[in-house]
């Protein structure tokens, strides 16, 4: 009966931290946030005139890559922390993408821009799970230049790819980032987890007191 006892506590263990467990919050919205590079965040562009896709470099011209697709094509103004202006057309979407040769994981993303009438900004991240996380920001000035805004992960996770919208136009977009994520050196248990486990405990221990009053 013992070594029955053990054997259930173990798979219950092993359930606990191999089922799905419950969604919980990734990444979070940050707006207002200070200007100027930070060293080794920058998103490094080369000047570019008509250009369909982007190539970035995070903290300097040399360093890991991001692909940009606009949705239509774009001038580069200036090179490093550079400005994206469309060309002919309508800006209305920027997808930046890590690159999939690329081992570096992103946990912070932000930018400054445009709007040509006052709109709203829609940032849609997607983590290395493929799911997808949606901010809107509103009520957002026309012809003006937008305080710094941008997204981070609060528990680890990374971008896989990060898209900026509008219901207006993008005049400009400009002083990007991107920040290395540090993920947790410990992991912890989420709260799916935690609340299985509970219940294995609960269930040993009704088991093993029934079987001690039979």
């Amino acid at each position: 009966m013992k070594k029955q006892l053990r054997s259930a506590f173990m798979f219950l263990v092993f359930a606990a931290f191999t089922v799905p467990s419950l969604a919980h919050a990734t990444f979070i919205l940050e707006t207002g946030l200070s200007n100027g590079p930070t060293i080794g965040t920058q998103l490094f562009l080369d000047q570019a005139s008509n250009a369909t896709s982007l190539t970035g470099h995070v903290g300097g011209q040399t360093g890991p890559t991001i692909d940009i697709t606009p949705n239509v094509a774009v001038d580069v103004v200036g090179s490093g922390w550079a400005t994206i202006q469309a060309v002919n057309g309508n800006l209305s979407s920027l997808v930046f993408t890590n690159d999939a040769t690329n081992t570096n994981k992103y946990g912070d993303f932000d930018f400054r821009g445009q709007l040509s009438s006052t709109g709203k900004i829609t940032i849609t991240a997607v983590d290395q799970l493929n799911q997808s996380f949606v901010f809107d920001i509103t009520d957002l000035a026309q012809n003006a230049n937008l305080p710094r805004m941008g997204i981070v992960s609060n528990d680890g996770e990374w971008l896989k790819s990060v898209t900026i919208s509008t219901d207006t136009f993008f005049n400009e977009v400009k002083q990007i980032e991107f920040s290395l994520q540090e993920a947790p050196t410990t992991p912890v248990p989420e709260p799916g987890t935690m609340m299985l486990l509970g219940a294995g405990f609960l269930g040993l221990a009704v088991y093993g007191k029934r079987r001690k009053s039979a």
